[in-house]
């Protein structure tokens, strides 16, 4: 009851000293709702809901503690009864679910070793709900980092932080592997590479001294065969995989081709696929035909591209000398070469989000510009790294 009484009292202090921008205050109007005004209600609702998240912050760092004291069994310090679990505890005085209660406890264990998420989380400072996405990546070493992320960064943005400190972690341990694999077949083709000192035998090329002609053979036709062979190979893997059957020589079928490629025939429409099987009928080497096609089509896009930064370079140029601030809108023509390069998702590597935002690498507010090269395609989780994980942004929105 007593607690109660403070929370009111507390608030109504609040409120006092809240005023609107012409100066009167809201809080001796609050009173009577219907007096309020749109922006001054929608204010009063505001504060109140952020005092309100605050508060349960706070009341959820308390819970490893309560937890460890057992604070919810001891009946002297409670004003009828103790409470059968923390869980009850928590749902009677602050709604708390019994997920929300076990996610914070799992946390608090977490992050012992990581002093300052742990105080983030004990402290109230930070939602469970954002330390909870990065704690699966949580280590000594990027505790700072992440630290700062979770402070400045919405849920989605950390989502989207997550996906790439994995993704870079992924590409590391692959790239890795291929190396020590590469250093092992450099070992092994070593032990069994054909010595050319005296106790060696000279590598026979023709029939074998002593034998049939026919285990011998040519070497060059040996070559030539195995080359037709890989080639005829090649080609019926092509057949396959625009027919949507599968790629390798199995009798039963059984074998299936990736999820990638039934997403890539899906995407390609009844008349390509007929052109397709006329080239390949007639035995041409779609490889060649496809990639050269792609390469003509990136040289294109550069070509515009460049075109498109000089002719954008002189007319900010002319704009600059006549004090003319360059508008913040970006032209058609590079929206269009951007598309064309980027297509629709976001440009970060190994990130399939729609793109939601088109980015200036070179802050606008300084550069002035709007030069395609330096303009990228981001989803609102990249987006908004972008923005708040920047030094100097930062610094300008710290109090936000």
């Amino acid at each position: 009851m007593k607690n109660s009484q403070f929370v009111t009292e507390n608030s109504s202090k609040t409120a006092l000293h809240f005023r609107d921008l012409s100066g009167g205050d809201i809080a001796t109007q609050s009173n009577n709702h219907q007096k309020l005004t749109d922006k001054n209600l929608y204010s009063l609702c505001k504060m109140y809901g952020a005092q309100a998240l605050q508060a349960r912050r706070k009341f959820a760092g308390l819970l490893p503690e309560v937890e460890r004291r057992k604070l919810f069994e001891q009946r002297k310090f409670l004003a009828k009864r103790s409470f059968y679990s923390i869980y009850e505890f928590a749902a009677r005085l602050a709604g708390m679910s019994r997920d929300q209660v076990d996610v914070v406890l799992r946390l608090d264990r977490k992050f012992q070793e990581l002093p300052q998420l742990h105080a983030l989380l004990v402290n109230g400072e930070v939602s469970h709900n954002k330390l909870i996405r990065v704690a699966s990546i949580a280590t000594k070493e990027n505790e700072t980092e992440l630290a700062r992320a979770v402070q400045k960064l919405s849920k989605a943005a950390i989502d989207a932080f997550v996906r790439d400190v994995k993704y870079a972690k992924n590409e590391m341990e692959i790239q890795t592997a291929a190396a020590q694999q590469n250093d092992e077949n450099k070992i092994q083709d070593g032990l069994f590479e054909p010595k050319t000192g005296q106790d060696s035998l000279p590598v026979q090329s023709g029939p074998r001294a002593g034998g049939d002609e026919r285990t011998g053979g040519d070497e060059l036709s040996q070559k030539f065969e195995s080359t037709n062979n890989t080639a005829e190979k090649n080609v019926a893997a092509s057949k396959n995989l625009v027919l949507g059957m599968p790629t390798t020589n199995d009798p039963n079928g059984t074998a299936q081709i990736s999820a990638a490629d039934l997403n890539l025939l899906a995407a390609l429409s009844p008349r390509l696929k007929t052109k397709l099987h006329e080239l390949l009928n007639k035995g041409l080497d779609l490889n060649q035909i496809l990639l050269q096609l792609l390469v003509e089509r990136d040289e294109k896009i550069e070509d515009t591209k460049q075109k498109i930064a000089l002719e954008q370079n002189e007319k900010e140029e002319v704009e600059k000398n006549i004090g003319k601030r360059t508008s913040r809108h970006i032209p058609a023509a590079i929206r269009k070469i951007i598309h064309a390069e980027f297509g629709t998702v976001c440009s970060i590597s190994g990130c399939i989000k729609p793109a939601a935002n088109l980015h200036h690498t070179q802050r606008f507010a300084v550069s002035q510009s709007h030069n395609p090269y330096f303009i990228a395609p981001l989803c609102k989780g990249h987006h908004d790294i972008a923005h708040k994980m920047d030094g100097k942004y930062a610094t300008q929105t710290r109090a936000v």
